[in-house]
């Protein structure tokens, strides 16, 4: 879940053994103690910049992935998990 003043997140995901670990990193600061992670309002009401509108979330037009980003996802599914 990224925080509502995040504009810009990064993932990562690999597997090690048979687990799966994923780190992201936001530029906003974020889950500040006794801060709420959300802001409540109407979708999209708050988008800055040249963002539009997709499925209820601001996006810049720019930022759109690429078919690298298929290919890493394609290839995530894939990969099948032990259960303990």
């Amino acid at each position: 879940m990224a925080n509502a003043r995040a504009t810009e997140i990064g993932c990562s995901v690999t597997k090690c053994g048979n687990k799966m670990q994923i780190g992201c990193l936001y530029n906003a600061i974020g889950n500040v103690k006794g801060q709420p992670m959300w802001e409540t309002g109407e979708p999209c009401s708050e988008c800055v910049g040249n963002a539009t509108c997709e499925d209820g979330l601001c996006a810049r037009p720019e930022e759109k992935p690429g078919r690298s980003s298929a290919r890493i996802i394609a290839s995530l599914e894939e990969i099948s998990f032990k259960t303990e």
